[in-house]
């Protein structure tokens, strides 16, 4: 007897296996990112109930587990699977921007969202209803990897894909056929309609918690409840969660409910609104998934929470620690040219349109901060009484003017450090409350009430202290900005990657010593230049099997955290084998991480002139798409910390210009450069 595929032969898959890998595989990797985007769908095929149905709190990857996501939407047809759901890439809203019953403006555009689930299974199963019919089929990736050459292919094509069947690396763009599994076609059914997606052959990955799962998804939604639901099945218990949109209790909040309104204006598509709401909690943030603003167009995510780029100096770097948000701008998704990124995770702001708004976000959040810094220092001086009651009982122990002194001082107290923890300022003024009984502590402190305010005389008491922190910040400044300044010179010179045979200072060498230069948060990450040497004593293994040629990266390291660095030199092109070295390397460094349980969080750098060769073009975006990626041009390097280190320098060589330790060392950075220099001239 015939099975369906011999029946229904028309019913495949035609792809590029590098979509599959990057725009499936590596793009959705983790449950949250590939879950939300079968929820996009769902929310498309006009469903009103979803359900999710996954193990929690239990590690992934084990006893035949499975994720099931269930709707009610309008499912699909025989024909609607072979002609819609198996077409990768079909932009939907060339079509229409509506869903098919025009009830909804639909949130999925790039046709891709369908590969999310082989970001964590190896297997999709599908189970669609439409009009009392059912049709099921399987999606399996073992099988799909192993697919034939279309014969769709030119003829050149065709030869190229079958010399190189065995390396599936060198044939990745040609076009491939796959036969889904067809179980039914059209088969009678008592449901009306709706779809079942089932991810089968889940891959290992740390437990899912359930908290974290319903702010991560309620974050990349602004649609839930407003005629969408959707609830959480733990498949272990059996208990239920129903799925929120996200909101969180702030201590203070702008406006105080519901959203402001405001317009700016773009550079090319007019006037356009923006509804946002900024908040700020009493304690820090300690998720990632709440902290920060999010911004979303038509009803998703399409910039993970972040903060504008904003720098904000010490009270914003501060303040932003307890903020988060929501930013809605639908227009983001609605110009011609697309701004989002595949996985809607981030935006471009280099567009000239997106720009507009980063610059008001940044001017948002400066606004709201200030704000905040007033609101919180009153609220700091109210709360006192009610956190700490021994504070309380100990300023009611002292009597008559001593008593209003004391009240005074730990009120000008609270509101000057309003830029510090609320657990260190308690602190502080319990220090306070307890040496006030001492007369000379008592002379310093009743210094902040005869001052003007701003504690200038508490200030002056303590004044060498703060030269003594300032000489130590400075010396410490003007050494890192020789080393950025020998950076410039060995991009400017065309130094090479790694070590040369005149055995010049290589940029290899330069990054690996000072990996702050890459990202101040890598100081305190261990440095290992032999990259084969680091997996074989991580995880005993070997070189990769198919290749012995020796890839030169800088691994930067510690308990929690890997960060694998490729670099190109200033003169040189990124190109096809050095992307695919970069990926190939990250891919194995992160699945070794998974088999050992460390779960360290794994991240790859590109540094290069911002050129890529023409065949590289298509990799190129694919790592830009994946956030677990971040690329960086020279000039960008050099521009973030010139402009860093040189600000900071002039701030603290102006608190101090004549002291005597100050000159030192301002001569001593100043002799460093110009051996710098010199060095540099005698090269050329």
């Amino acid at each position: 007897m015939d099975s369906l595929n011999d029946l229904y032969k028309d019913f495949k898959l035609t792809f590029e296996i590098a979509i599959i890998e990057h725009l499936g595989i590596n793009l959705y990797s983790e449950v949250h990112s590939s879950v939300s985007e079968l929820l996009a769908n769902s929310y498309d095929a006009e469903a009103k109930h979803v359900t999710i149905t996954l193990p929690l709190d239990v590690m992934l990857g084990l006893d035949n587990q499975k994720i099931i996501i269930e709707d009610d939407g309008h499912g699909m047809t025989y024909e609607e699977c072979r002609d819609h759901f198996l077409k990768i890439g079909r932009n939907r809203r060339k079509l229409s921007s509506k869903s098919k019953n025009k009830t909804r403006t639909v949130i999925g555009k790039k046709g891709i969202g369908k590969l999310a689930g082989f970001g964590i299974a190896d297997q999709v199963h599908i189970i669609t209803y439409a009009d009392y019919k059912k049709t099921e089929f399987l999606l399996n990736l073992k099988e799909i990897r192993n697919a034939k050459p279309s014969s769709q292919n030119t003829s050149n094509e065709k030869d190229q894909a079958n010399s190189r069947d065995d390396d599936k690396d060198d044939d990745e763009n040609v076009l491939r056929e796959y036969d889904p599994t067809l179980i039914s076609v059209e088969e009678k059914s008592d449901i009306q309609q709706g779809t079942i997606v089932i991810l089968e052959k889940i891959r290992q990955f740390d437990e899912v918690n359930l908290d974290d799962f319903k702010i991560r998804l309620s974050r990349k939604f602004a649609i839930f409840g407003k005629d969408f639901y959707v609830k959480i099945v733990n498949s272990l218990s059996k208990e239920e969660h129903e799925i929120s949109k996200f909101d969180l209790p702030t201590q203070f909040r702008f406006p105080e409910s519901g959203w402001a309104i405001e317009k700016i204006k773009t550079k090319t598509l007019g006037q356009k609104e923006i509804r946002y709401w900024i908040g700020f909690t009493k304690a820090t943030i300690k998720s990632d998934a709440l902290r920060g603003i999010g911004v979303i167009a038509n009803g998703k995510s399409v910039q993970e929470p972040f903060d504008f780029k904003s720098s904000g100096g010490t009270e914003g770097q501060f303040g932003l620690q307890y903020m988060a948000g929501e930013v809605i701008a639908d227009w983001l998704d609605e110009g011609a040219v697309d701004v989002i990124a595949s996985d809607r995770a981030s935006v471009r702001w280099t567009d000239l349109n997106a720009t507009v708004l980063l610059e008001w976000g940044k001017a948002k959040i400066r606004e709201s901060l200030k704000e905040w810094a007033k609101l919180r220092a009153k609220a700091t001086t109210q709360d006192i009484a009610n956190e700490r009651p021994d504070i309380k009982k100990e300023i009611e122990s002292y009597r008559g003017p001593a008593r209003e002194e004391l009240e005074k001082v730990v009120d000008r107290v609270a509101s000057t450090l309003s830029q510090v923890s609320t657990e260190r300022v308690y602190d502080i003024i319990q220090s306070i409350v307890t040496a006030y009984r001492h007369d000379h502590i008592r002379l310093v402190l009743n210094k902040i009430l005869e001052g003007d305010g701003d504690l200038r005389l508490f200030a002056e008491a303590l004044k060498e202290w703060d030269l003594i922190d300032a000489v130590l910040t400075f010396e410490e400044l003007s050494v890192k900005y020789s080393a950025i300044r020998t950076l410039k010179i060995l991009v400017q010179g065309g130094a090479t990657e790694t070590k040369s045979k005149s055995g010049d200072l290589s940029l290899h060498e330069h990054l690996a010593d000072h990996p702050w230069l890459i990202d101040p948060m890598y100081s305190d990450l261990q440095s290992e230049k032999n990259l084969d040497n680091f997996i074989l004593e991580r995880y005993g293994k070997t070189k990769r099997e198919k290749d012995d040629k020796r890839f030169d990266f800088i691994l930067l390291y510690n308990s929690d955290r890997i960060r694998l660095v490729e670099i190109k030199s200033a003169k040189d092109p990124a190109d096809f084998r050095g992307l695919n070295n970069l990926m190939a390397y990250h891919v194995r460094i992160k699945e070794s991480e998974l088999e050992r349980n460390i779960l360290a969080t794994v991240k790859s750098l590109l540094i290069y002139n911002g050129k890529v060769t023409e065949d590289a073009k298509g990799l190129m975006d694919a790592i830009k798409s994946n956030q677990e990626y971040e690329i960086y041009t020279w000039l960008e390097l050099l521009e973030r910390n010139e402009k860093i280190y040189k600000e900071m320098l002039g701030r603290v060589r102006k608190k101090n210009p004549n002291d005597p330790r100050v000159k030192k060392l301002i001569e001593a950075m100043e002799a460093r450069n110009k051996d710098i220099d010199t060095v540099n001239k005698r090269t050329k």
